[in-house]
């Protein structure tokens, strides 16, 4: 008879020990489907890259333009390597430019008072010495250190010798704080024009292409996370976020304004001011009883006007109005002639059965009758008044920051107030 194995006491290093891609894959489509994300082969392909560069260097940097996803990819492959041998992965982010101060690095590192001689620790420096002192089970855990930002020899090059095989950290006062082997740095950029050789050849690199996420992937996620509010809502809207529909078009013309008063930063921010305006028509069907299809779907394309369009310029929320109310006419949604365009001209609103459409201009509410020193401070609504005010309210109820661009005098201040 033969003995009976030991159980090996080795544990499984997710990050570093030889796994199959299955595996990983596995992790990583868990983590995904928890943000609502979209896991397609090539999005797998670079979450395992990112491990691979992970497992062999202390330092990773991840190049990529603002929207490709670097930020999305680093939190899936902590949870999933996390899902694999049971290690929890702690993900702490820092953007070193925010830090304000006379000079930013010492509230990323730490200072040292001239007078005194006392030592005061930085962001980034009590984050590590936290992880040395291992008091609650530290070492049980992974570190992994983000700067969110450019790589500026400013602060950066205080890393080196945290990078290279030495692992130590060096602080202005002359200590020295040992790295753990559980901590890893990660240094989200745009590019690597500030970023010097020095700091560059200590780390793997690894590069995020826009194309990683393709617009069918971000219209899809965006799907998940309306499925995940209200499904009845995302089903009724479905077909229209389907490959090649109204919302990959409506999003690709918004883009590709090149007289916006003011360009988006990432393909997925019209994506998400969709979702926050969407929110509010959840909210508002469920407070007016319209729960049916006939809502949903004229809400997305009253919707997809000012998330799209809102920074557009006249001449290319005009072309987008144009699409969106020939849109809606295939599904039967499109407002009366008369009414005018979606978006442009009219609103959907929760309250006005049976079409649900509203013209702007009948929205505008009488001038107060004033008279006198009154009168200066008196606001004469218009249609533009009652737009911005309508917009603004949505984002604003649900916790999406509205950002409003235009020239002194224009209303900023008075559409807030």
């Amino acid at each position: 008879e033969e003995p009976a194995k030991t159980p090996s006491t080795d544990a499984t290093d997710a990050l570093r020990d030889p796994l199959d891609d299955a595996t990983v894959d596995a992790g990583l489509k868990a983590a995904a489907a928890s943000r609502h994300l979209i896991a397609s082969r090539a999005w797998l392909a670079k979450a395992r890259q990112l491990r691979s560069v992970l497992g062999l260097s202390t330092g990773a940097v991840v190049v990529g333009g603002a929207g490709a996803g670097k930020s999305k990819l680093v939190e899936c492959l902590s949870e999933a390597l996390a899902s694999i041998d049971a290690v929890k992965g702690e993900l702490y982010v820092i953007d070193p430019k925010a830090l304000v101060a006379p000079s930013y690095k010492e509230i990323l590192f730490g200072r040292l008072d001239g007078t005194t001689l006392e030592w005061t620790d930085g962001v980034a420096t009590a984050l590590l010495r936290r992880v040395v002192a291992n008091e609650r089970g530290e070492a049980k855990r992974r570190h992994w250190l983000c700067f969110d930002g450019d790589v500026d020899p400013e602060w950066a090059e205080n890393l080196n010798s945290v990078l290279d095989d030495n692992k130590v950290l060096t602080l202005p006062n002359g200590e020295r704080l040992a790295v753990p082997p559980n901590v890893r740095f990660i240094f989200e950029v745009e590019d690597l024009a500030k970023a010097t050789p020095a700091t560059v050849s200590r780390c793997g690199v690894l590069h995020v292409d826009a194309a990683i996420v393709s617009a069918e992937s971000r219209a899809a996620s965006t799907l998940k996370t309306l499925r995940a509010k209200d499904a009845a809502f995302a089903d009724a809207v479905a077909p229209l976020f389907a490959e090649g529909g109204v919302v990959a078009k409506a999003a690709a013309l918004g883009g590709s304004d090149d007289d916006a008063v003011m360009a988006s930063a990432s393909p997925q921010d019209p994506l998400d001011a969709l979702v926050a305006l969407l929110d509010a028509a959840i909210d508002e069907s469920a407070e007016h009883g319209a729960t049916d299809p006939t809502f949903a779907r004229r809400a997305t394309y009253a919707a997809l006007f000012w998330a799209c369009g809102g920074s557009s310029s006249d001449a290319a929320r005009s072309t987008l109005a144009d699409l969106l109310t020939t849109a809606s006419s295939s599904t039967g949604d499109a407002p009366p002639h008369r009414m005018g365009r979606v978006g442009l001209d009219v609103r959907c609103r929760a309250s006005r059965r049976p079409d649900y459409w509203e013209a702007w201009e009948a929205a505008v509410p009488a001038a107060p009758a004033v008279d006198g020193d009154a009168a200066l401070e008196a606001v004469v609504p218009t249609a533009d008044t009652v737009k911005h005010e309508a917009i603004v309210a949505a984002f604003a109820a649900k916790g999406a920051p509205p950002l409003l661009c235009g020239p002194p005098g224009s209303g900023k201040t008075m559409t807030l107030s």
